[in-house]
C-alpha cells in the first residue's frame, strides 16, 4: 500500500436552466430573496451543497451496487463522506463561475405572484421579487484527502481510487437538480465528476460509467483508513524547565498569523433553539491544529515538534477582525458611550487634560480617564477597539484615537428537505449564522526558543505566502 499525494478531482456542474441557491435572506424594500455569491458577486454553489447532493445519491448508489446481499459498498461510501467518529476523507470545493461573466449579467430578478385557488385571480400582497442566476457552467474540485484532521497520514490504493472516482461519478449523473425553486423546474443541471466524464459531456460520462461496471470485478475494496503507527502520540515532558526570566530558553517569539476566509465560515458558538450561532472571531483551539498539523508533516516525528503543544512550546491566540491593517481587541470594560446617539458612534477620542470643556456628545468614554459625563451612559460590554484607526465620514472634533466596531455576521434560513418527495421537512427550518467571505482576521502565534531554533529556517516553506489554505470548519 503506497502513500500518494492529495488526489484533485474536477468538478463541473452545467446549469440548463436559472438557478439559485438562495440563502433565505432578502433586501428591505426590495427583492424577498437572494442568492448566494462569492466575494465578487457571482453565484456560487457552496462546497456544503454540493458535498450534501452528491452525498445524498452517492448511499443510493452503494445500495444499487450492493443489490441487497452485503454492505461493502455503503460501509465505503462512509468512510468517504464521514461518520460522528470518524472524519470524511473526500472534500468538495465551492464550485465557481470561471470565465468573463460580469456580475450584473450573471444574475437576474423574476417577478411572482400567488393565485387564488378559488377566484384564479392574484392573492393581495403575495407580489414577490426573487434573483435567479441565468444557465452557465460552474467548475471546482473533489479531493481525496491524504491525511486525516489528527494528521495522520491516509494511503490510497489504486483499487480504492479507482472506486472513489466510479462511485462519485454515478452519484454526480443522478443529482437532476441543485438550489431553490426546484419544483418550479429551476435548478437543472449535469454534475460531472472526474476527468474522463467532464470532457464529453453527459453522454461521455455515462460511457465511462458504463465500461467502469462492465469491467468491474468483486466487491467494494475496504476504505483507506489512517495510518496510525506514523504519528506518535504527543508526551508531556518530564524534565524541570527553568523560569522565563533570566533565561534565553524562556525567550518568546511571535508571528502574525493573517487570514483571509474565501468562503462563509461558523465559528461555532452554543446553539440556541433552531438556530446556528457564530461567534465574531475564530478560536485561537481552532487554528492551533492547523498550524501543528504542518509542523508535524513537515518534521516528521521529532519530538520537539511532536510535543509542542502539551509542553506549551506552541501557543496561537484567537483570529480577531483586521480593519485597513489594524488589529481588533477586544473591548475593555472601562470605555461607555452615551445611552442618546447625538453623533457619530464609534470614534473613542481623547479627552485630554481640559475638563471644564467637558465630554464631546456622542463620544465614546474611557472612564479611567475622564470625568463623569454630563448625560446618561452605558457601558460597552461587546465589539472591537481599532487603535488609531479613523473611522470613514468621522465627524468627531478632535484626534481620534481609534474605532469601535463589530464584523457584521451573515445569516441564511435553510430547510431540511424529503430525500423521496424533495420538498421541505417538516418543522427542520433553521438559521445559521457566520463570518462573510473576505473578511481579514489576525492570530498571533507564540513559540518558544527552543522550538524556534528548529523550525526557523523551514518557516516559508511550511507557511508559504499566499498559499497556505485550509479547508477548515463548516461554511453556511
Amino acid at each position: 500500500m503506497s502513500h500518494q499525494a492529495a488526489l484533485e478531482i474536477p468538478v463541473t456542474v452545467a446549469f440548463l436552466s436559472d438557478w439559485g441557491v438562495s440563502t433565505g435572506a432578502g433586501i428591505a424594500g426590495g427583492v424577498d430573496a437572494v442568492v448566494e455569491k462569492d466575494e465578487r458577486g457571482r453565484p456560487v454553489v457552496r462546497g456544503t451543497v454540493i458535498t450534501g447532493a452528491v452525498r445524498e445519491q452517492a448511499f443510493i448508489v452503494a445500495e444499487a451496487l450492493d443489490g441487497g446481499t452485503s454492505r461493502a459498498w455503503r460501509s465505503f461510501v462512509e468512510a468517504l463522506f464521514g461518520t460522528a467518529e470518524h472524519s470524511r476523507l473526500v472534500s468538495f470545493s465551492d464550485v465557481r463561475l470561471t470565465d468573463g461573466i460580469p456580475s450584473d449579467a450573471a444574475v437576474h430578478e423574476v417577478v411572482s405572484l400567488s393565485i387564488d385557488q378559488d377566484t384564479g385571480t392574484a392573492k393581495k400582497d403575495h407580489l414577490r421579487f426573487f434573483e435567479r442566476a441565468s444557465a452557465c457552467t460552474l467548475h471546482g474540485t473533489a479531493t481525496l484527502l491524504d491525511t486525516d484532521t489528527r494528521g495522520c497520514p491516509v494511503p490510497w490504493t489504486d483499487h480504492q481510487r479507482r472506486a472513489t472516482k466510479l462511485v462519485l461519478a454515478l452519484a454526480g449523473l443522478l443529482v437532476r437538480a441543485i438550489g431553490s425553486h426546484r419544483s418550479d423546474g429551476d435548478g437543472l443541471c449535469d454534475v460531472l465528476i472526474g476527468q474522463e466524464t467532464t470532457v464529453g459531456g453527459r453522454p461521455a460520462a455515462q460511457a465511462w460509467c458504463r465500461e467502469q461496471l462492465k469491467n468491474w470485478s468483486g466487491v467494494a475494496p475496504e476504505p483507506p483508513a489512517p495510518d496510525t503507527s506514523v504519528a506518535e502520540a504527543p508526551v508531556i515532558g518530564t524534565e524541570l524547565r527553568q523560569s522565563t526570566h533570566g533565561s534565553e530558553d524562556g525567550v518568546l517569539h511571535q508571528a502574525n498569523l493573517d487570514l483571509v476566509l474565501r468562503s462563509p465560515v461558523i465559528s461555532y458558538e452554543v446553539p440556541f433553539s433552531n438556530e446556528i450561532r457564530s461567534l465574531d472571531f475564530v478560536r485561537g483551539t481552532a487554528l492551533l491544529p492547523i498550524v501543528h498539523r504542518r509542523l508535524r508533516a513537515a518534521f516528521g516525528s521529532q519530538a520537539l515538534v511532536r510535543d509542542a503543544v502539551v509542553n506549551g512550546d506552541l501557543l496561537v491566540s484567537d483570529a480577531t477582525v483586521v480593519v485597513d491593517g489594524v488589529r481588533g481587541m477586544p473591548v475593555p470594560l472601562v470605555l461607555s458611550s452615551p445611552k442618546v446617539v447625538t453623533a457619530e458612534p464609534g470614534t473613542v477620542e481623547e479627552p485630554g487634560t481640559d475638563d471644564a470643556a467637558g465630554a464631546r456628545p456622542g463620544a465614546v468614554l474611557n472612564r479611567l480617564r475622564s470625568g463623569e459625563p454630563p448625560e446618561p451612559h452605558k457601558p460597552l460590554r461587546s465589539g472591537y477597539v481599532f487603535p488609531g484607526l479613523v473611522p470613514t465620514r468621522s465627524v468627531c472634533v478632535g484626534d481620534p484615537v481609534g474605532a469601535i466596531g463589530t464584523p457584521a455576521l451573515l445569516g441564511r434560513q435553510s430547510s431540511a428537505h424529503n430525500p423521496l418527495t424533495g420538498a421541505a421537512a417538516t418543522g427542520q427550518l433553521f438559521l445559521a449564522r457566520a463570518l462573510p467571505a473576505g473578511l481579514r482576521l489576525r492570530a498571533t502565534v507564540i513559540l518558544s526558543e527552543r522550538l524556534r531554533q528548529v523550525i526557523h529556517g523551514r518557516l516559508t516553506e511550511v507557511f508559504p505566502a499566499e498559499r497556505f489554505m485550509e479547508r477548515w470548519g463548516p461554511g453556511v
